[in-house]
């Protein structure tokens, strides 16, 4: 609980808040199509519409929404659909 989390790569933040299910979230649109999602937050430290370099502090680990116990809920996807983080990110 508390643990920073930080951004996979560059991007425009998307959207901050809470979301059923996820609790409080940040989704991150990425140059060459995909999306980041970091669920379950304690914390979240951007704004909607911020431009921001890999490695940013997006917020901490918590566990908000359908949790149980603290963790990070991280997804890669485009158009809805997961991509494996592998075949993305550097």
């Amino acid at each position: 609980y508390g643990t920073e989390i930080k951004s996979v790569a560059s991007g425009s933040i998307e959207k901050t808040g809470f979301e059923t299910g996820f609790g409080k979230t940040v989704i991150v649109t990425h140059q060459g199509g995909f999306k980041s999602r970091y669920a379950h937050l304690s914390k979240i430290n951007v704004k909607e519409g911020d431009q921001i370099a890999g490695g940013v502090i997006l917020g901490e680990v918590g566990n908000s929404g359908w949790a149980n116990g603290s963790h990070l809920h991280l997804e890669i996807y485009s158009n809805e659909t997961p991509l494996n983080p592998l075949n993305i990110l550097p």
